[in-house]
């Protein structure tokens, strides 16, 4: 069983030395090294930039889940790989150049009094901005500075001290990194930097995350402990949601599940185990809609995601349970099409042409669809007539030169068929 922080767990600021040791346990020791083996890689020619991007989304996904799998009340550092996008990695690094810009902006045009109280002003608010991100999962709420003033209101004097406690580590850790930069011969010297700077980096997520979980009553959160009743899901608020619908399922009342599920998949992306459970909750019969349409936004997700193999199966789900099911896009369909046929599934290809001409008779590709369709009914199914029909209406679409010519040397194949 996964060790776990305890309801009366002691104030953060007497246990600073199991902090302080928490980037050096488990997954945390591995993912500080692999930072340090990125930033070192982050100086070659050509690719460094692309190297450097990529190791600071890794490292601000990384924290998130820290922060969250703290809060949820784990001793341990998470496996990395959770439910969190790395679009609020994304988010949370914009935030920080974003903060850089406005003291740079202060230092130059106001002075260095003023850049100084930026300074500390911004660093009471990232504190706030970083926990929102890996509780809520939501940029904008997260960006909200009268969030931020309602999270430091109701944890009070301890937000300060940890906000203060947590900007100390990372500007003990970047002095300690620039020094040994400055002092130590290359490579040596960014290489114990990298380290020193990433140790500060995860210690002050676990210490934030310590003080959700100290303070998840006035926070109005609740820490997962659900972990046993789903173990294959990550520790995180997708499993928590499951294993509530499950307890409503239990008792009788699979209504509620669905509604408890639905809510969840309406507000922010969810892990697959939850989309499916919903799915399995409504009716093929008396639900038809809920799942065409339920269909249509998990499709796009799954898509964004580059989960083909399972966009494919859903997108088979969806037209077997209607012909003029309509994904949000054309192009969703056209990547399910494009998939369908590399792997050998000739019949959901097929099937996706023939929505897309249905469902979207003003697009351009029109022609290009019926002319593919054409080709799958003729030549991996051998329904000629039906081939020649789509032909036809290639034709009547107004093709291209090109387009034409390529559906008059189709014709001319099954001439004497």
């Amino acid at each position: 069983m996964t060790a776990r922080y305890t309801p009366d767990a002691p104030a953060f600021w007497l246990v600073l030395p199991r902090i302080a040791g928490y980037p050096f346990r488990g997954v945390a020791a591995i993912m500080l090294g692999a930072m340090v083996v990125l930033e070192f890689l982050s100086g070659m020619p050509v690719l460094g930039w692309a190297i450097a991007l990529f190791a600071k989304v890794l490292a601000f996904k990384y924290v998130l889940e820290i922060v969250r799998d703290t809060a949820d009340g784990h001793l341990d550092p998470p496996e990395f790989g959770s439910d969190i996008n790395s679009g609020l990695a994304l988010a949370l690094i914009l935030v920080q150049l974003m903060a850089l810009a406005l003291i740079i902006f202060a230092s130059i045009y106001l002075g260095t009094a003023m850049a100084w109280l930026t300074t500390l002003l911004l660093a009471l608010a990232l504190p706030a901005v970083l926990m929102s991100l890996a509780i809520d999962g939501q940029v904008l709420p997260a960006l909200n500075p009268l969030n931020w003033l309602a999270l430091a209101a109701r944890l009070g004097t301890p937000y300060f001290v940890a906000a203060v406690t947590s900007a100390l580590t990372l500007v003990l850790g970047s002095l300690a990194a620039a020094m040994l930069t400055a002092t130590l011969p290359a490579p040596w010297g960014s290489l114990i930097a990298a380290a020193s700077f990433y140790w500060a980096l995860f210690a002050s997520a676990h210490l934030l995350g310590y003080l959700i979980f100290q303070y998840h009553q006035r926070l109005g959160f609740t820490p997962g402990r659900e972990q046993e009743k789903a173990p294959e899901l990550p520790r995180n608020r997708d499993q928590t949601a499951l294993a509530a619908a499950e307890a409503l399922i239990e008792s009788g009342n699979a209504a509620a599940a669905r509604t408890l599920l639905a809510e969840h998949i309406r507000d922010r992306a969810v892990a697959a185990a939850l989309h499916q459970r919903y799915r399995q909750l409504l009716d093929r019969q008396h639900h038809r809609d809920a799942l065409l349409a339920h269909g249509r936004n998990w499709l796009h997700q799954l898509l964004e995601e580059r989960d083909l193999r399972q966009a494919c199966a859903l997108a088979a789900d969806c037209l077997a349970l209607s012909d003029d099911f309509q994904p949000l896009l054309a192009d969703d369909l056209i990547a399910v099409c494009t998939f369908a046929a590399q792997n050998g599934k000739s019949q959901l290809a097929l099937d996706a042409l023939l929505c897309l001409r249905a469902g979207f008779p003003r697009d351009a590709r029109m022609a290009q669809w019926a002319v593919d369709a054409a080709i799958i009914c003729g030549e991996r199914f051998g329904r000629i007539d039906e081939a020649r029909a789509l032909l036809a209406g290639a034709l009547d679409a107004e093709p291209s030169p090109a387009l034409r010519q390529q559906i008059e040397q189709v014709r001319g194949q099954w001439a004497g068929m």
